[in-house]
């Protein structure tokens, strides 16, 4: 009976060995694409903001600034993730892009599939665009890295499939992730 706890600790700590180290980024020196898999640890913030955009063909472009506290409980800012809560399209697509302080475009994490990074995300109203989740990172998330702390701006776009056509509502909340990876705890 003793040895079967003795196996079942060390199998709990190779499991917590193996869940630490995923705050830890190769040293190889190599740029990132796939950031998200290098610190899964961010603490969710308070106070999520919903909001709704409409948009149509003469009203083409919402530009909305995210102002969220830039630490929260000593840690800094680092992604934004925006859910669709609702969507309804007619006649074109909708785009979001995200623009850094600087308006930098910032590329997305697109949590319908792996390994898509796109500078935007488009939605024609479709089934598997509502009750997902989309995060910008404002740094990657080496544990060198200082973290981001900044607002950005969201940018919808209505591109009409035909001139003068089409509308388009979008309601979302966007909740503010604070980095733990590297945090002093």
């Amino acid at each position: 009976m003793h040895a079967g706890r003795g196996v079942r600790n060390a199998s709990l700590l190779t499991l917590a060995l193996v869940l630490a180290s995923g705050c830890m980024a190769p040293d190889d020196g190599a740029p990132t694409s796939r950031l998200i898999e290098y610190c899964p640890q961010w603490l969710q913030g308070p106070e999520p903001h919903a909001d709704a955009v409409d948009l149509n063909a003469t009203h083409l472009e919402d530009n909305r600034t995210e102002s969220p506290a830039l630490t929260f409980d000593g840690l800094p800012l680092n992604k934004y993730r925006v859910h669709i809560d609702r969507l309804d399209v007619q006649g074109g697509t909708v785009e979001l892009r995200a623009k850094d302080a600087n308006l930098t475009q910032l590329n997305w994490y697109d949590h319908r599939s792996t390994g898509s990074n796109p500078p935007f995300l488009d939605f024609r109203g479709g089934a598997n665009e509502t009750d997902y989740d989309f995060d910008t990172l404002l740094t990657t998330v080496r544990e060198s890295d200082s973290g981001g702390g900044q607002p950005i701006q969201l940018v919808w776009k209505f591109v009409p499939d035909r001139p003068g056509e089409g509308h388009a509502r979008v309601e979302y909340t966007v909740t503010y992730h604070y980095r733990v990876c590297g945090a002093n705890l």
